[in-house]
């Protein structure tokens, strides 16, 4: 084990994976992937700025998985997710304020 590492935090999603594994056991596997790829490509972008907050919008942000894996990336990358009330409208709400500021 790596002293500055999580003790769940794993070098490959599939490495250990059961021959009993349930299809939620796999859609779960999936689902982690995702937001691993996802948190690490916000992560790798602000990486050369003083950036430390990353804002989290869309459908994805409404599963309860994400905030476990997001809590991991925080600590090891020294950086905060934000997940919005009302996420999943962000792009609507942000047309929506657009529109009455430039186009009304």
């Amino acid at each position: 084990m790596i002293p500055f590492l999580p003790s769940d935090t794993t070098a490959s999603n599939f490495g250990s994976i059961k021959f009993d594994a349930t299809k939620n056991d796999l859609v779960f596997v999936i689902i982690n992937m995702i937001y691993q790829t996802i948190g690490l490509l916000a992560v790798f972008y602000i990486k050369n700025d003083n950036i430390k907050d990353i804002v989290l919008t869309g459908s994805l942000t409404t599963f309860s998985v994400i905030t476990q894996v997001f809590k991991k990336l925080e600590i090891l990358y020294n950086v905060k997710f934000n997940i919005p009330n009302d996420s999943v409208f962000s792009t609507a709400i942000g047309t929506i304020i657009y529109y009455k500021k430039f186009l009304q």
